[in-house]
């Protein structure tokens, strides 16, 4: 892929002036929402890009240290590879910078475009979704520069301390071209789901007393109910009989696409038939499945609307309820469990960890509760008020760390790399 000219910076936040981006003198005369925006921002384009805002130009490492050291709380947990798990976690500002250092040396921002971004009522969490173009210029786990540029989208998570500071972050993007090799067992047949960026609308905001329909079905309220019913919908139980399918005509458009943006799934679904929903036909059909077999309860960690957007940011988890009861309930001879064990996957919400859930059900006592994880981006339709598409990054399942990604993730270690000053 050729490589292109890097995009102008942002403009400064109103009130900066010339200080550093979103400091607290910086944004004493703005909002809480505000200072929050400004703070992902900065973290985005100034700390994880290296470039400075104002200029373009490429930060000293002086300089993203007491950035680091001003967004981040000295205990700040930072999943730099976001749910995919492959790279600890660091801890600290000291040891974000560090993996910056390494990052940066190995990747130069041709260009990162913001293309959404909320903040959560409470202002204790920010999401961003943003599209980025990164050239290879630098080794990277063990590997050789190669020159390409890879392009995809990254879906960042900010939660913050009562002093505004980052106490955790998660930063899921789609991996670049050189490490889907290291990491995919076959990346020939695992791409990432193609995702449109014009699928995010602009909408009007309703105004009191207003009868504009697509305002009030787009209203920040009605998006943030259609997605805790559409969490909800996916709370199913063996024990308590078949859910009623019927119950997602009403939230999910017929065209519905499940997009995964790892490419965990597998091109046509071939290895996680459950993720591979491409309507809302299919949707029924997995909530049906999942229903009769697994017993399931996801709960919304956290969930960001930005007013006038036609989406919801919703940080989800789900759990197996029951651990060793649900293997009374189901009980799976060794030969199915393996077999499960194998053709495992996701669907929607927390279909995603569902269909692994049938394996670790037969070795709850050794292996313990099974967890499926998500950050989504759930997309409506301005029309009809309902589910259009949902952009997920996914922790792996225990299908995927079997059968899609190598056995080490991580095969040559600790990127391989130090910051030019």
């Amino acid at each position: 892929m050729a490589d292109v000219a890097a995009a102008p910076p942002p403009p400064a936040m109103p009130g900066q002036g010339g200080l550093a981006p979103s400091s607290p003198a910086a944004l004493s005369g703005d909002s809480v929402e505000a200072q929050r925006l400004a703070t992902v921002t900065s973290f985005l384009q100034d700390l994880c890009s290296g470039l400075s805002r104002d200029t373009g130009r490429k930060l000293s490492l002086e300089q993203v240290s007491e950035l680091a050291s001003m967004h981040l709380a000295p205990d700040c947990t930072v999943h730099v590879d976001g749910l995919l798990g492959a790279i600890p976690p660091t801890q600290g500002p000291e040891a974000f910078t560090a993996f910056i250092q390494q990052e940066r040396a190995a990747y130069r921002t041709v260009s990162l475009e913001p293309l959404l971004a909320a903040v959560s009522p409470d202002c204790d969490v920010a999401f961003a979704l943003s599209a980025f173009r990164m050239k290879n210029t630098g080794p990277w786990h063990g590997q050789p520069p190669s020159g390409r540029t890879s392009a995809g989208f990254r879906l960042d998570e900010l939660r913050f301390n009562a002093a505004g500071q980052v106490a955790e972050a998660w930063c899921n993007r789609q991996l670049f071209e050189e490490e889907r090799p290291l990491m995919i067992r076959d990346p020939s047949r695992h791409h990432p789901a193609a995702f449109d960026p014009t699928l995010l609308q602009n909408v009007p905001a309703p105004q009191g007393g207003s009868s504009d329909e697509s305002a009030q079905l787009m209203s920040p309220q009605q998006l943030t109910n259609m997605a805790g019913l559409w969490a909800e919908a996916w709370n199913v139980s063996a024990d308590v009989g078949e859910p009623d399918p019927s119950q997602l005509d009403a939230l999910v458009d017929p065209d519905f696409q499940m997009l995964d943006a790892l490419g965990l799934t597998g091109d046509d679904g071939q290895d996680h038939p459950y993720t591979a929903i491409h309507s809302l036909e299919d949707a029924k059909r997995v909530l049906l499945t999942m229903a009769k077999k697994y017993d399931i309860n996801e709960t919304v960690q956290t969930m960001a609307v930005k007013p006038g957007s036609n989406a919801v940011f919703v940080h989800w988890q789900a759990s197996e309820r029951g651990g060793a009861r649900r293997a009374l309930l189901n009980p799976l001879p060794a030969a199915a469990a393996a077999e499960a064990a194998e053709s495992a996957g996701a669907g929607g919400s927390a279909a995603a960890g569902g269909a692994d859930i049938a394996a670790s059900a037969a070795s709850t006592a050794a292996a313990g509760p099974y967890k499926a994880e998500a950050c989504d981006l759930l997309i409506f339709n301005p029309s009809s008020g309902k589910l259009r598409a949902v952009l997920q990054f996914r922790k792996p399942l225990g299908s995927d760390r079997r059968g899609v990604l190598m056995a080490d993730t991580s095969p040559a270690g600790p990127p391989e790399a130090t910051m030019a000053e």
